[in-house]
């Protein structure tokens, strides 16, 4: 939907994502996960999404951007570093449902790796290249929520007792 939204296109994907919203949220609750937990892993799943995004768009970005070798260093880092991100949110997501303690430092990782990447693409593309808001922005943004709600002493408890039931 990204792509399209960025370029004033219809999304028709629209309708997938709502699909699939549905079927994350049933799935889990006729599992008997706590509704906390469906949210979070949810939101984790977003910025996975949106992290991994930003690690597919600086190849256009690199690949167009000739004349600029700082920043074309930057994309091909950032894209690396992206992947990591949205790799960890991945492990995230399924150490969280599968009860595993080290669910946290993974989350956090993945977290740090996706503002890591994000925020200095995304401000400079907001403010230097598209003088707008950036596309790249949603998934540091996004992460940095979920890093302080990580950090909060009442997620650590939430996880502890999903992780001993």
């Amino acid at each position: 939907m990204i792509p399209a939204m960025d370029s004033h296109l219809p999304i028709p994907t629209m309708a997938i994502f709502v699909l699939g919203a549905i079927l994350w949220f049933g799935m889990l609750f006729i599992g008997g996960v706590d509704w906390m937990l469906i949210a979070l892993t949810f939101v984790a799943g977003l910025a996975y999404v949106l992290t991994f995004i930003d690690g597919v768009a600086p190849i256009s970005k690199y690949t167009t951007s000739h004349d600029d070798p700082f920043w074309n260093g930057m994309y091909v880092m950032s894209q690396q570093v992206s992947w990591w991100g949205a790799a960890a949110w991945a492990v995230f997501i399924f150490a969280l449902l599968k009860k595993r303690s080290w669910a946290i430092p993974v989350g956090i990782f993945a977290a740090a790796m996706s503002m890591l990447a994000g925020y200095p693409l995304g401000l400079h593309n907001a403010l230097v290249e598209v003088h707008r808001f950036s596309m790249f922005l949603p998934a540091p943004l996004l992460s940095t929520g979920l890093l302080i709600y990580l950090l909060l002493p009442g997620t650590r408890k939430l996880l502890e007792k999903w992780v001993s039931t």
